[in-house]
């Protein structure tokens, strides 16, 4: 069965604008067609007769209803009629009915029978069958008004056409008189309106100046002329004043030209100046300098909630990012003071609760949102831990939701399309200044702010430095990894300690759930009122974790920096029994081997490598346990800060070694010219044996004479012999044996000594 459209308003939708085409008046019998008429908006007509003529009727076929606008969205809607049709005729007969009005309403019910006793011959013979399905409409009235005069013709028309168009109403003939003098309708007066300026009480005064009908238009072109973003009222004024309402103009010269405007009792006041464009439908000066698409978009009236048609934990989660009102400072030097960093928030739509977070240096992207969204599905303790935090067991839960809503930002990119697509995660954008389909999670970021951002030493307090202010650097003192514990404690009072009453169901009244957000959460969860989850948790991993470029070693996997992918960050190297199981160790070390890792710039301790369709974890080589406690930049930081402070002693550097390697030359060259003096003295005239052979040298023997000598110098004994020319000395410890020939030697020397004691 057909659905009735007889009185419906076909509705054109343009954009986020709706204007309405006509209404159904007939539905045929015969045929599959429908019948309306057209509203009276054609731009055409007077301004004394716009918006009171109405059209001829128009046939439509029904299912071609939804092609009348060139592809724009037509819908079907119920017909909201004029508050006068609702009246009595009683109450139109006493005057009464409407409050707070000087209608004279018998009169009106008068105009209704006059324009009813004119078509009462057409109502009386014809029904609407005959008249709009059979087309005797036009036939009718042209006999009708044959009998009586011309004007009477074009009244008939329009009584016709009224009482069709309001479906046989009687009220429908009522005259649109509430339309005429009517509250913001154009009015022209012999005087000015208004309270009259101080000017008039003075002797002599002019009369004020009366804005006729061409006055306004020139003003309300002026408005659009002139009038434009970050251009104030009184210059659009006075420029308007120029061009429309000019003085005697006074030439100077060809390269110069003098402009003056008339006198105040000649051209319009500023207030004028802006009623007009007011009256006439123009942008406000403020919806002007904001812009027409922001002043419609954040002064729209709100017609629901961000959580309108969510029923189940899980089904959408919010997430939006926020700078944090800190100032830290670094870790490894308070004195050394950071920018603030910034904090991403998922949370579930259902029942506010945070889910997960994400807090670090960089700038809000993709990047932190994956994170954040890994957070929210992964487990929180040792998370927590990291900061000293011990959870207990349902103090933090986490989930991953099927929906995520985000704005027109971190998100609303290729990777982040793609990522969440390949999670089974669906991705809905809010529009450009529409943060109230965001409203909670906008609300939240403010509690934590004044919770846990506002009372931290160097806090900018959410407001920009005033004149006169200190410096919030000047007082700034806490590290990043101080300022999070409160960070995490904000967090959990909203999710277990904060009471919610208003979020309570008649449901869960009956159970006794207690006003947390935390036994909303188990309330709905042991109900079932749950979305399913989309992935497990390694897989979200390979998807969220950032990807960074790495060469595989044979003493483990070192990752290049990200801003430099030519250097290798210092201290960073992973390694586990994977790798030598895999066999990747040993040939690394005859080829490094380039791949990419995973790694969570929150947490230096382990990463990892995707390779054989598994993620594999890596944990890095710990030399220093402090540096777990590190985020990424803050580490990227500190190896700068090594990297300049070698720099710095580089010179130092660079001079001693120069000064060491000159004295090394000097003391060759010295050493040469004294062993060449050596091999002049020598009386056998024995030749210096060729390079390359070791032959005649005699090291061996050389070196027993050596250790020889060494040893009886050793023992302040003087041996008997003739002195050897030695190049350079050499020493031996005491405690060294002796070669066998020096201690006979040595026995014979003590023996011959008259006196000694063996």
């Amino acid at each position: 069965m057909s659905e009735v459209l007889m009185g419906k308003v076909i509705r054109i939708h343009v954009g986020e604008n709706h204007q309405d085409l006509g209404r159904i008046i007939y539905e045929c019998r015969d045929a599959d067609d429908v019948i309306y008429i057209p509203f009276p908006n054609d731009p055409s007509e007077k301004s004394s007769q716009k918006g009171r003529r109405l059209l001829a009727p128009r046939r439509v076929v029904r299912k071609d209803i939804a092609l009348l606008c060139d592809g724009y969205e037509v819908t079907l809607v119920d017909y909201v009629v004029p508050r006068t049709w609702n009246l009595t005729d009683d109450q139109l007969r006493h005057g009464v009915g409407l409050d707070k009005n000087r209608r004279d309403l018998p009169r009106w019910l008068e105009q209704r029978e006059e324009w009813a006793a004119l078509i009462a011959p057409i109502t009386s013979s014809y029904g609407a069958y005959e008249l709009l399905e059979l087309g005797l409409l036009n036939d009718v009235i042209q006999d009708l008004a044959e009998k009586q005069d011309a004007e009477s013709q074009r009244k008939i028309v329009q009584a016709m056409r009224r009482f069709l168009f309001g479906c046989g109403h009687p009220n429908s003939l009522l005259p649109h008189w509430e339309k005429i003098g009517a509250k913001g309708t154009e009015k022209f007066c012999r005087v000015k309106t208004g309270r009259p300026s101080k000017r008039r009480a003075e002797p002599n005064a002019e009369s004020e100046y009366v804005v006729t009908e061409n006055d306004r238009r020139r003003l309300c072109d002026g408005w659009d002329y002139f009038k434009k973003p970050r251009v104030s009222d009184r210059c659009a004024y006075l420029r308007m004043c120029v061009k429309y309402f000019p003085g005697n103009e006074v030439e100077a010269d060809e390269q110069e030209r003098k402009y003056s405007i008339a006198s105040r009792s000649q051209r319009p006041t500023i207030a004028q100046f802006r009623r007009a464009a007011k009256v006439r439908g123009r942008l406000s000066a403020s919806s002007i300098n904001m812009g027409e698409r922001v002043r419609r978009l954040t002064q729209r009236a709100l017609t629901g909630n961000a959580n309108d048609g969510v029923f189940a934990v899980g089904q959408v989660c919010l997430i939006d990012s926020t700078s944090e009102d800190q100032t830290p400072v670094s870790s490894i030097d308070p004195l050394r003071v950071l920018p603030s960093t910034y904090r991403t928030i998922c949370m579930d739509v259902c029942t506010e609760y945070i889910l997960g977070l994400y807090c670090g240096f960089e700038y809000p992207s993709t990047l932190t949102s994956l994170l954040a969204i890994l957070n929210s599905a992964s487990p929180k303790a040792d998370f927590c831990q990291q900061y000293g935090i011990v959870l207990e067991d349902g103090e933090w839960h986490s989930r991953l939701c099927k929906r995520i809503r985000a704005d027109n930002g971190e998100l609303k990119s290729e990777k982040g399309i793609k990522t969440l697509g390949l999670m089974e995660v669906a991705a809905e954008f809010v529009r450009s200044y529409s943060g109230d389909m965001k409203g909670p999670v906008e609300a939240v970021h403010k509690k934590i702010h004044r919770q846990a951002d506002h009372h931290s030493a160097g806090s900018t307090r959410g407001k920009k430095k005033e004149r006169g202010e200190a410096p919030r650097e000047e007082e700034a003192c806490r590290t990043f990894e101080q300022n999070m514990p409160h960070v995490i404690k904000a967090i959990l009072r909203h999710n277990n300690e904060e009471p919610v009453p208003h979020m309570l169901s008649v449901e869960m009244r009956r159970d006794g759930v207690e006003p947390t957000r935390r036994a909303i959460y188990e309330w709905n969860i042991a109900q079932n009122y749950e979305a399913s989850e989309p992935l497990a948790l390694e897989t979200l991993k390979a998807h969220c974790l950032p990807k960074l470029k790495a060469v595989l070693h044979r003493n483990g996997l070192h990752i290049f920096d990200p801003r430099d992918e030519r250097v290798l960050i210092p201290g960073l190297v992973y390694t586990g029994k994977w790798l030598i199981s895999s066999g990747l160790g040993e040939k690394a070390a005859k080829k490094s081997i380039r791949c990419e890792v995973q790694l969570d710039p929150q947490n230096l301790d382990v990463c990892y490598l995707y390779k054989d369709d598994e993620l594999h974890e890596l944990r890095r080589k710990s030399t220093d346990p402090l540096v777990s406690r590190l985020a990424l930049c803050e580490y990227l930081d500190m190896t700068d800060c090594d990297k300049k402070t070698v720099d710095g002693m580089q010179e130092a550097l660079e001079a001693s070694d120069a000064q060491a390697f000159a004295s090394n030359d000097e003391l060759n060259r010295s050493a040469k010219r004294a062993k060449k003096a050596a091999q002049a003295a020598l009386s056998n005239g024995t030749s210096r044996p060729k390079k390359g052979k070791t032959k005649g040298y005699d090291k061996r023997e050389n070196r027993d004479k050596e250790l020889e000598r060494a040893y009886l110098e050793g023992l302040d004994i003087k041996r008997r012999a003739p002195a050897q020319p030695v190049t350079a000395p050499s020493f031996v410890a005491l405690s060294s044996p002796p070669p066998r020939s020096a201690a006979n030697d040595l026995m014979a020397e003590l023996r011959s000594r008259k006196g000694s004691v063996l």
